[in-house]
């Protein structure tokens, strides 16, 4: 699971501000009418990042509540794979549960 973090390249504590520049920067290197974005898409990375998930991630970065539920769902994922759970829960679940490597639910 890519997250928004991962596609602009910014940790999760960046400022709107940062979030903003690294959405431009990216932009500029991904946007589908640069050249350029067409040869280097996903070269320095493992997984390729579109102008899509560029946009997306700028939107739910920006807005204070997305930012919420997607640090949740990040959360959430991490959660799960630390616990390696075989059945889903609920985040009404998760919330009542602790872990020390889930900040978001203690």
């Amino acid at each position: 699971m890519l997250s928004y973090y991962e596609v602009l390249g910014v940790p999760p504590e960046a400022k709107p501000a940062d979030v903003r520049a690294a959405f431009h920067a990216a932009a500029l290197k991904y946007h589908p009418d640069k050249e350029a974005s067409r040869s280097t898409q996903g070269a320095d990375s493992m997984q390729p990042v579109s102008f899509e998930q560029i946009k997306a991630a700028y939107e739910v970065l920006q807005d204070s509540h997305l930012r919420d539920i997607h640090d949740k769902e990040l959360a959430l994922h991490t959660y799960r794979q630390h616990m390696n759970f075989q059945d889903e829960l609920s985040l009404e679940e998760m919330e009542s549960m602790e872990c020390d490597a889930c900040p978001h639910f203690s």
